[in-house]
């Protein structure tokens, strides 16, 4: 009787490579901070030809507590970064059993389909947005002071103008500052 090979296991990664964008720092209902950033990890080879080709790899990564913090305020894009951690894939499946190569799960690029956000404005029924209303304004600040993205946001075109305006409303006028507090 053959005897079992036993293997030790083991789910350990290291990159090195650039952001891509701007890094996204959030917080839990409990206050935890959350931080989530591309990065572009790239890699040079010789092709059959003997030509140098590059490619490159683009991951997420979600960092917690306080190295989350850290990295929303000192990180921007473009920044070198040294990553050391675990590998984690994200497996799905919708009440009709579709997911990823599932029917009609799979998609080009192999990203899972996301669900559409909703503008909180129009689900709300806010017809205007006031930019005097500071703490609805200061949810569509980054850590460091910029402005979210509709794609980021959900938010409609109309509402997404009007935040806009109304956020620069607020930093011409000192309700909100211009950078990061």
């Amino acid at each position: 009787m053959p005897t079992a090979i036993r293997l030790l296991q083991l789910n350990n990664v290291q990159l090195v490579g650039r952001l891509t964008r701007d890094p996204e720092l959030r917080f839990t209902t409990s206050g935890v901070p959350v931080c989530r950033f591309d990065m572009a990890v790239n890699r040079n080879f010789k092709d059959k030809t003997g030509e140098w080709k590059e490619d490159a790899t683009f991951i997420t990564v979600v960092v917690w507590r306080e190295a989350g913090q850290r990295c929303g305020e000192k990180l921007k894009k473009g920044s070198p970064v040294y990553v050391e951690g675990r590998l984690k894939s994200k497996n799905w499946e919708t009440k009709d059993g579709c997911g990823p190569g599932g029917p009609g799960g799979g998609r080009r690029g192999g990203r899972p389909m996301m669900r559409r956000k909703v503008c909180r404005f129009c689900a709300e029924k806010i017809a205007e947005v006031d930019y005097k209303a500071i703490p609805i304004l200061r949810g569509f600040l980054t850590a460091r002071g910029k402005m979210l993205g509709g794609r980021t946001t959900g938010n409609c075109a109309r509402h997404q103008r009007q935040l806009t305006q109304g956020i620069k409303r607020s930093r011409m006028l000192a309700l909100l500052p211009y950078t990061g507090e």
